[in-house]
């Protein structure tokens, strides 16, 4: 299953009565040089395992891969590290609760190494195969026996089915040539099925297919003939044995910002009803802005409105995983922007140095989140908006989310130093932001620079992770500042 190391959690909701508290349990430092790529695997009760990239030269090759597994104490259980051959380069990686996936491929070959770890005793098993040798690889899953990649070949879009077991590859073709945009690939563990949902922009047709280990057994057809409700993507659910759910947003045709989100109901595979509900109609929806920001643009939706008229929206919203309810579902999309700076060069032309100018990309900044309740219906059941703080990252990542309790609803996300949360019911706020420093090992060392991100671990507990510049005023001179990766064990009551 898909999981983001990096993803902020929530976390269990014992906390119907009393305000959740914050306490950071135990911190782990992992010294490396400042760029190494490192990340972290949550396995649950049994621990959490680091893996980092480092370059060295060897004869087998050029890039070692490492692997140290901690357990629930932050205590080292046991380390391996693997040097890929030349050409071989790291490319992603996926995970679940049983293994860790690393995906190699050969820049050459265009061959993939496939090295599968297992989290309890380290353990290794290679898989090696072709995928989009001829073509163009995008990204990979891996669920239960399958690896599962996407890409082109001919400007085809392509699902590459191969059986980590009998190293055996099924190809499935979807859509128009050059027409097709990949939209979502969703797990169904209970189900032992996964689905697929793609748009042909020629044929003005979304596509859901529900895919079974390497074959399709049902596709259903979505047209888009209404151009002011297009649909942006899509999350399959199944209610019963008879009823499903496909849950996503929309845009309009002739602008790709999201509008608004649907609801498809899907009765004996045959599509009952589909229902919009645009943003103008969230309650909400402005609270991250300042008072007399938010009166004026309820003034313009209103106006709108009687004209008969939808308020447009021009927010980027990177979405989560459904989270799916007794009621219904919660839908969180956390709105970014691009930015852009002026970059000046120079150079030579006829003999004479000129210098120019140049726009280059400067990073993604997070201005806020919204996050709402929709009954199974589809019916707009409540929502909330917060300011994030405006942040950037050169990367996109799901930097806030949400576990539900009965009634409420517990956000937990960091942002440099701090390990932000609150609690809201509904409509209502009932915690507002509260502020946690994230702790070093010594109190004499100043954090310079933060950058941390929050997963959910066990029980009761997470882990803030990230890296540190810090300044270690016990040092000698000369080595007073150093960049730390850690793990801070933290403990939600």
């Amino acid at each position: 299953m898909k999981k983001n190391f990096f993803v902020l959690l929530l976390i269990f909701a014992f906390y119907q009565a009393v305000y959740p508290e914050v306490a950071q349990v135990k911190r782990l430092e992992i010294e490396k040089e400042f760029g190494s790529n490192i990340y972290f695997f949550a396995c649950g009760k049994a621990g959490v395992v680091s893996f980092s990239i480092d370059k060295v030269k060897t004869e087998e090759g050029d890039e070692q891969l490492s692997f140290v597994k901690y357990d629930s104490g932050l205590e080292k259980v046991w380390e391996k590290s693997i040097v890929s051959e030349k050409n071989v380069k790291f490319r992603d990686y996926d995970y679940d609760d049983k293994f860790i996936y690393i995906h190699k491929r050969n820049m050459f070959k265009k061959t993939f190494q496939m090295i599968i770890i297992n989290l309890t005793t380290g353990e290794e098993k290679i898989v090696a195969g072709e995928a989009f040798k001829k073509g163009s690889y995008e990204k990979f899953y891996a669920f239960k026996d399958y690896l599962y990649f996407f890409g082109t070949i001919s400007n085809q879009y392509n699902l590459i089915c191969h059986n980590i077991n009998t190293n055996q590859q099924t190809v499935i073709p979807f859509g128009t040539k050059k027409k097709t945009i990949f939209k979502n690939f969703n797990l169904h563990e209970d189900k032992g099925l996964t689905s697929l949902t793609y748009y042909d922009s020629e044929l003005k047709i979304y596509y859901l297919s529900i895919i079974k280990n390497d074959a399709v057994v049902n596709t259903l057809e979505f047209p888009q003939t209404d151009t002011e409700h297009v649909f942006n993507s899509g999350t399959l659910n199944f209610l019963n044995e008879k009823q499903m759910i496909l849950v996503g947003t929309y845009n309009k045709e002739k602008d790709k910002d999201i509008q608004g989100v649907y609801t498809a109901t899907i009765e004996d595979n045959k599509i009952s009803n589909v229902k919009y509900t645009g943003f103008s109609s969230f309650k909400n929806f402005f609270n991250f802005m300042s008072e007399r920001q938010k009166e004026r643009m309820e003034k313009k939706i209103e106006k709108k409105a009687q004209k008969g008229k939808e308020m447009e929206f021009n927010y980027n919203f990177l979405e989560h995983n459904l989270i799916f309810t007794d009621y219904g579902y919660i839908w969180i999309g956390e709105s970014y922007y691009a930015t852009y700076r002026t970059e000046f060069y120079t150079t030579t032309v006829n003999g004479q140095t000129v210098t120019r100018s140049r726009t280059v990309f400067d990073g993604y900044v997070y201005s806020h989140a919204t996050v709402a309740g929709f009954s199974n219906n589809g019916d707009l059941l409540w929502d909330q908006c917060f300011k994030l703080g405006d942040f950037k990252t050169f990367t996109l990542y799901e930097f806030v989310k949400a576990i539900p309790g009965v009634r409420r609803l517990l956000l937990v996300y960091s942002v440099g130093k701090k390990i932000r949360s609150m609690e809201i019911e509904g409509n209502n706020v009932v915690q507002e932001k509260e502020n946690i420093d994230i702790e070093t090992l010594d109190i004499d060392k100043n954090i310079i620079y933060s950058y941390s991100r929050i997963a959910y671990w066990y029980d009761n507990y997470f882990l803030c992770m990230g890296s540190q510049k810090v300044k270690d005023e016990k040092a000698d001179f000369g080595k007073k500042r150093k960049t730390v990766y850690f793990l801070n064990k933290v403990n939600y009551q």
